[in-house]
């Protein structure tokens, strides 16, 4: 008989950290135009993009490696990022902390656009795309290790979750295109296989229940 757990359910509005990340995604869009004007929407390294990695060795430059993550020049592509970044940052910020859970978003940028632009130095990068996927290979590894515990409705959640980023690394090897999403998901992949062991009593906190539940009952997401 398996000994079933709890798990933090996120409620509908997201924690400190994620709010503050999609309010400021949302504030840099709208003031992007009125700032760069002429520069909008045609010169995205003006706005802040990742641009160039032969530039960042001048201390000048090293702010595009976070700025380009608020970076969103097409209404869909801010509304994609900030939809994936509330359903999946509640949920990791509910596990990690907020700020454990800022780093790694932060972090998770920086690291992804250097090893992006190392791989295509003259690429202009721009978005939280990698960010969010990053957050999704942390979720795919932290719920993925606790799966037989997994309620049916979480665990087709999780299978979405593997065939959304299964579509998404597909694409660009297809299109052979310059990999974020595949850099982001190694990123968050890593991260939670380092936290799991480091911090994984913190993280089990969440999953232990006071009382034990039998064994018909199950981990909601």
């Amino acid at each position: 008989m398996l000994q079933q757990v709890s798990a933090p359910k996120p409620t509908f509005f997201p924690g400190p950290a994620t709010t503050a990340l999609i309010a400021t995604n949302i504030v840099v869009f709208l003031l992007l135009p009125v700032i760069f004007k002429c520069d909008y929407p045609s010169h995205p390294a003006a706005l802040g993009a990742a641009y160039r990695f032969s530039a960042f060795p001048r201390p000048c430059e090293w702010w595009r490696l976070v700025a380009s993550s608020f970076v969103h020049i097409e209404l869909g592509h801010l509304v994609g990022n900030m939809v994936g970044l509330w359903i999946l940052g509640r949920r990791v910020e509910k596990l990690l902390g907020s700020l454990v859970f800022l780093m790694f978003y932060l972090g998770s940028g920086v690291l992804g656009n250097i090893i992006v632009l190392a791989i295509h130095p003259f690429t202009a990068g721009y978005g939280a795309s990698l960010e969010v996927i990053a957050l999704a290979g942390a979720l795919l590894v932290i719920y993925g290790r606790r799966f037989v515990l997994l309620s049916k409705r979480a665990k087709c959640m999780w299978g979405l979750l593997v065939l959304f980023l299964a579509g998404s690394i597909r694409y660009e090897f297809v299109a052979k295109h310059y990999y974020p999403h595949t850099v982001g998901l190694l990123i968050g992949i890593t991260f939670a296989v380092a936290f799991e062991a480091i911090g994984s009593p913190k993280l089990n906190a969440y999953w232990e229940s006071r009382n034990h539940l039998s064994s018909t009952q199950a981990i909601s997401p």
